[in-house]
């Protein structure tokens, strides 16, 4: 007998009070056909009204949909009853307000069988119902992580379209309730603290596939492209991205500082969206706004730590990074030996460099390859997944607007600083990097651990 190795679906959708929403998003999982759809789908109703229930009575039949209800408060507690419910593979997000295209599950599912991934993201596209103003930013039209499907190296999912294997749930846990909505208070960042904590738990290169194919309509109504709506959005998660950056953060006053730098930085910023040449001046103030919002959201959060204990690293992952070859190997034995050069950089395109083979370098082991001090942030978040790593060696010089955008991006990562320069010192004085003046030996590399201070 052939076993079967076409991995089960199961498909969660999370509602409160939107009996109208969810009944749009069945009528558009009908026309997907019987090829590829979920396997079973559960309704969590996490409203105080019962019409959601109503809902999935009139389409039980047609598609295999069980209703649930879950009395805590909070979108983080339906998904979690919902992971409960389900025992199939994998299991689906969707929210109550999203519409699929027919070929959303053929795609979905020849990507699990090809590739066999822990998480699936994708795009989610604007659904409006009267036409958007010009000022509107792009990406609050479309959210997309990147450009092509593929490896995901550093983000989360976007909240209302992500696949998760179930076995992940059971090695690392659910979604932290207290981060996420909670009936029509705003909150966000429970995916990314789940992203965040996946990628700190697995002991092998952590499989997240970001598929373009796979994009959702997000019904957008009228009221939340509001100017005021975006101003309180924009500062909420970045205020909540402060406080759970505070609680992993390697050194907080580095955090700190780094975000006073960038909120004074913010007037002289440039707000353009990447996928237009001419961008309307309305929009580009918005923009301003929006970001001096956020990042004043950020500041504040950045002195309030979120409780959250799941946080940590399994491994102690050091990466030896030179921006400097005779630095390098004046601080570092192994580079002398393996012969560091400047000729290669992460961005270079080299298959020998690709994020799969530098992820999988042994720990403490120096890479052999460089980067060029003024595009080390872009070269680092393209093609390193930081926070798998728990220092960052920098042999050599960079600027200190570098270090500050990487303590903004990741400041669970020790940056170590071998240099011995004004812009090091100034460095360590802010907290964004340590200062290491002592030679790595040997021994330390091979077992790694840190290098003294």
């Amino acid at each position: 007998m052939i076993e079967n190795l076409t991995p089960t679906l199961g498909l969660a959708i999370c509602t409160y009070n939107r009996a109208e929403l969810l009944q749009g998003l069945f009528e558009s999982l009908l026309p997907t056909g019987a090829y590829g759809a979920p396997d079973k789908i559960v309704v969590v109703n996490n409203g105080p009204t019962q019409t959601s229930a109503n809902i999935v009575t009139k389409y039980k039949e047609r598609t295999v949909a069980t209703y649930l209800r879950e009395e805590t408060p909070g979108l983080s507690a339906a998904r979690n009853a919902a992971i409960a419910a389900l025992q199939t593979d994998y299991i689906l997000f969707f929210d109550d307000d999203v519409r699929l295209v027919a070929s959303y599950f053929p795609e979905l599912r020849k990507i699990l069988e090809e590739h066999a991934p822990d998480i699936v993201a994708g795009p989610v596209a604007a659904q409006f119902n009267t036409k958007p103003p010009d000022w509107l930013p792009q990406d609050y039209v479309t959210r997309r992580k990147q450009g092509s499907s593929g490896r995901m190296i550093g983000g989360s999912a976007s909240g209302g379209n992500f696949v998760v294997r179930r076995k992940i749930f059971d090695d690392i846990g659910g979604f932290q309730c207290n981060l996420g909505m909670k009936g029509k208070r705003l909150g966000f960042l429970e995916e990314f603290e789940f992203a965040l904590r996946y990628r700190l738990a697995v002991k092998y290169t952590p499989s997240i596939y970001y598929a373009v194919e796979c994009e959702v309509d997000h019904f957008t109504p009228k009221e939340k492209y509001h100017p005021l709506y975006l101003l309180k959005r924009e500062y909420i998660s970045h205020l909540q991205r402060g406080r759970l950056f505070r609680s992993t953060a390697a050194n907080p006053r580095g955090l700190i500082i780094a975000g006073i730098v960038d909120l004074l930085a913010a007037p002289f910023s440039k707000y353009n969206d990447e996928q237009q040449d001419r961008v309307p001046l309305s929009r580009q103030i918005l923009r301003m706004i929006l970001s001096i919002s956020g990042r004043i959201g950020f500041l504040i959060g950045s002195f309030l730590p979120i409780k959250i204990n799941t946080l940590h690293h399994h491994q102690h992952r050091i990466l030896h990074i030179a921006l400097d070859e005779r630095r390098a190997k004046k601080w570092n034995p192994v580079f002398r030996k393996t012969g560091a050069t400047t000729k290669k950089t992460i961005a270079s395109g080299d298959p020998d460099l690709s994020p799969d083979a530098i992820d999988e370098r042994k720990c403490g082991h120096p890479t052999d390859f460089s980067v060029r001090g003024a595009t080390l942030f872009v070269d680092l978040t393209r093609n390193v997944d930081l926070w798998r790593w728990r220092e960052i060696h920098l042999y050599g010089d960079t600027r200190l607007k570098e270090l500050a955008k990487l303590q903004r991006t990741a400041p669970g990562v020790i940056f170590r600083l071998h240099a011995r320069s004004p812009r090091a010192f100034i460095a360590a004085a802010l907290g964004w990097a340590r200062l290491s003046t002592s030679i790595v030996v040997e021994k330390s590399m091979k077992d790694g651990t840190a290098s003294p201070d």
